[in-house]
């Protein structure tokens, strides 16, 4: 059935002449190297026929471009990765996501402290959006804000370390 999928959505994506993007492309194209059943092959070997017969666009997006099929990414004409934002791009995003707030502009060491948040992704900007959305109970400050972009940065940071080395983060409550 996957792989009527696949051939269904080239198919409508070509007769619409519309964008095809496909987000999480790991998941479909994985490395058939690793793969345990013969459906995760014919997946594979299904998206890539279809990426070469396709006349249209496509667009395929993956955090993890690392575990993708080596025969997949000669299949696609550009490969653009998007790193971590500068600190013009940290300004940009501060401003976009915290606008509404009506703050007053970031001083000079607010301005400091946010350059000085590493490994910040738009995704960051708006997981803490929808902190302040969900438990504002009134007003928040910029030092807020930037504490609880730290706070997201560091979390991630911590969970990526605890499963590069396959052991489990504990997430929500313990014993009570």
């Amino acid at each position: 059935v996957t792989e009527q999928r696949i051939v269904s959505a080239f198919r409508e994506a070509e007769a619409e002449k519309t964008i095809l993007f496909m987000d999480e492309g790991d998941a479909m194209l994985a490395t058939r190297a690793n793969a345990t059943h013969s459906w995760q092959t014919s997946q594979v070997v299904t998206l890539m026929h279809e990426m070469e017969h396709f006349n249209g666009i496509l667009v395929m997006a993956s955090n993890f471009a690392q575990n993708l099929d080596v025969a997949a990414l000669r299949r696609f004409t550009f490969k653009i990765q998007f790193d971590f934002l500068d600190n013009k791009g940290k300004l940009h995003f501060y401003k976009v996501f915290f606008e509404h707030r009506k703050l007053p502009a970031l001083n000079a060491q607010e301005k400091k402290l946010l350059e000085g948040i590493t490994n910040l992704t738009p995704g960051d900007f708006r997981n803490v959006r929808q902190q302040i959305c969900y438990l504002d109970s009134g007003s928040v400050s910029n030092a807020d804000l930037l504490k609880a972009l730290q706070e997201e940065v560091t979390n991630k940071q911590q969970y990526a370390l605890t499963s590069e080395f396959n052991t489990q983060k504990r997430i929500g409550f313990t014993g009570i």
